[in-house]
């Protein structure tokens, strides 16, 4: 004969546990809905190549890519070099644009998903880094967010100079 009480008794157990375990998950989850996240790469030697397909090597330069790879937009407040050893970090305020002009360092609301890349002018970025770094020093660049976390790369050819 069947004891439905105890049929009764482990299904409600059952219940109980799958309901706590949905619970836990369904807590996860709202604690990384809105997470925010970024990847930062160094593209070293670059050249442009305009839309005819001609490459515009006369000058070379140096990107900072980033990619969002979190869930939450990410805004670019700065970026710039930070030099090992040293607690200071030195923002890169002019960079170059393709008509020759120093422009301001602005915000770039980065989308999830989305990745922006910021060029200097490899000379010129080169010689504010030797400025700072007078004694061969590894360097990493970086990017801030609004919320002031920095996000950062390691260059392998400037570790060199």
């Amino acid at each position: 004969e069947i004891d439905w009480n105890m049929v009764s008794a482990i299904s409600t157990s059952v219940g109980a546990v799958a309901t706590t375990g949905a619970c836990i998950i369904a807590l996860w989850q709202t604690r990384l809905a809105n997470k925010k996240e970024a990847r930062v790469t160094v593209l070293e030697d670059s050249v442009f190549v305009d839309s005819c397909g001609e490459i515009q090597d006369d000058i070379v330069y140096i990107g900072l890519c980033i990619t969002n790879i979190g869930n939450k937009a990410v805004i670019v407040k700065n970026a710039g070099f930070s030099i090992s050893g040293d607690k200071l970090y030195y923002s890169v305020i002019p960079h170059f644009c393709s008509d020759g002009n120093n422009v301001a360092f602005s915000e770039h609301v980065v989308a999830p998903e989305q990745s922006i890349a910021f060029f200097f002018a490899k000379e010129r970025l080169l010689e504010q880094v030797k400025e700072k770094n007078k004694k061969g020093r590894k360097v990493s660049f970086f990017f801030s967010d609004t919320s002031g976390k920095k996000y950062s790369a390691k260059s392998l050819r400037i570790e060199l100079l």
